[in-house]
């Protein structure tokens, strides 16, 4: 929501920029088409159709990241190693992450024009500074493909918390209930393993399109690439 509300000059997310790219192309349309329009749409409504679209998706994301911020939660107390802990945190705190490399005054006006004094040298080019954000996405991705075990293992341990809730539960406990409540916690894993990858999914596939060629060529075909060799030295 704070992207209705800030203005592009603190945040680069080119609403502003995608808003008149659209009305310019739905203006050429409707003149093919023999109709007369200023603006198919003003920026307000534009702003608060997008206003309902995020509260759609930030109330069905509200569920599914309870669970993630659990999961995470119980998969810290199953680690031991400070490193698989410290791995934890930073693909628990990712999305956040993402987030700020998109917030000039924090990430980009540093990088750009670093305060060195009197005399601000930039320390990269901007073409160079989309390259590298769009690369730490993808590895901050990997890094959440990589911690995959470790929180699903942490959401099947749930059928071990239920058993031990139910033994210090009064009355007998029946076998089928248990097996039931065992069974539940197995089935539902499809869904856990799906919300956790949909990230995955969908974000390299929007930010790869913004990448050289030569880049999408490592990024997209050499995985097809190791994969057929993979089934070609196994079949061997």
């Amino acid at each position: 929501m704070a992207v209705l509300i800030v203005t592009e000059n603190y945040l680069e997310f080119g609403l502003e920029t995608g808003f008149t790219n659209f009305s310019d192309s739905a203006m050429k349309f409707l003149e093919k088409q023999g109709l007369e329009s200023q603006s198919p749409v003003s920026k307000l409504t534009f702003k608060f159709f997008l206003a309902i679209f995020c509260s759609l998706i930030g109330a069905f994301l509200t569920f599914p990241g309870l669970r993630l911020a659990q999961m995470h939660l119980d998969a810290l107390n199953l680690a031991t190693e400070k490193i698989t802990q410290t791995l934890l945190h930073i693909n628990f705190l990712a999305p956040l992450f993402m987030v700020l490399l998109w917030v000039k005054p924090i990430t980009k006006d540093y990088i750009m024009n670093p305060p060195l004094g009197k005399e601000s040298i930039p320390l990269m080019t901007e073409a160079t500074f989309d390259t590298l954000r769009l690369w730490l996405i993808i590895l901050l991705c990997a890094l959440r493909l990589a911690m995959m075990r470790s929180h699903l293992q942490a959401y099947l341990n749930l059928a071990q918390k239920c058993v031990d809730q139910m033994k210090k539960e009064a009355g007998r406990i029946s076998t089928v209930e248990l097996q039931k409540m065992v069974a539940r916690v197995f089935y539902y894993l499809c869904v856990i393993a799906l919300q956790y990858v949909a990230p995955l999914v969908i974000i390299p596939g929007v930010f790869i399109q913004n990448l050289s060629l030569p880049y999408q060529w490592i990024i997209v075909y050499c995985p097809i690439l190791f994969t057929l060799n993979y089934h070609q030295l196994k079949g061997k």
